[in-house]
């Protein structure tokens, strides 16, 4: 069954899909609000229980091809983005993917596998002042997530971070800084377990020898 709920509110936002997208979709619901936004489905997607929300003006999510997407991805404001690269997949209720403040974006590469109740922020969503100048101290900053990289249930992943192509985010954990390529990265705060790794969704034959 494809069943995609639109709700739209302002004027040149735009649903584009790729030609002959194959699309295949249940409870799917598109809402934005604001003008000059753009949503981008590549073609062979599956989207399920999957809900993509915009606030603003002239924001983006673009998703690409071959990709299994669930959960939630919210732009809660102007000039922001969320790009998802080909053949990555949102297993189970999917995550959530947040652009909280203006100007900043969540990039994730191809051939990703991001498990459920992962929750991923550009932003604090609250404002931290230092005492003394009153001034505003946590900005609000991107996310980059490289290829072939796996993200475990419950992981967090937070504003200024870059995760390197073929890494392992543990389940649980909380990254607030880069993950080289290659690693495992676990516990709260996340720092690097494992070096010199990659990863395979295929369960191979365990070799002990």
């Amino acid at each position: 069954m494809n069943e995609i709920s639109i709700i739209s509110q302002g004027d040149q936002s735009n649903l584009t899909l790729n030609e002959d997208h194959h699309l295949a979709c249940n409870n799917v619901t598109i809402d934005i609000v604001g003008e000059g936004n753009r949503i981008q489905i590549g073609k062979k997607c599956r989207l399920l229980n999957f809900k993509m929300i915009i606030r603003g003006d002239n924001s983006k999510i673009v998703i690409g091809e071959n990709v299994n997407c669930s959960g939630l991805m919210q732009i809660k404001a102007s000039s922001s983005s969320i790009i998802i690269g080909n053949r990555t997949r949102f297993v189970g209720k999917g995550p959530a993917l947040r652009c909280g403040e203006p100007n900043t974006k969540i990039t994730m590469g191809k051939n990703c596998l991001v498990a459920i109740d992962v929750v991923m922020n550009t932003s604090d969503s609250h404002s931290i002042l230092d005492i003394d100048t009153k001034k505003r101290i946590n900005p609000p900053s991107d996310i980059f997530i490289g290829d072939h990289v796996w993200v475990g249930m419950g992981a967090k992943i937070w504003k200024n971070v870059i995760i390197g192509n073929h890494s392992i985010v543990a389940s649980g954990a909380i990254v607030t800084k880069n993950i080289p390529e290659h690693c495992i990265e676990a516990g709260v705060p996340a720092s690097v377990i494992k070096e010199r790794i990659t990863w395979d969704s295929r369960l191979l034959p365990f070799d002990d020898e």
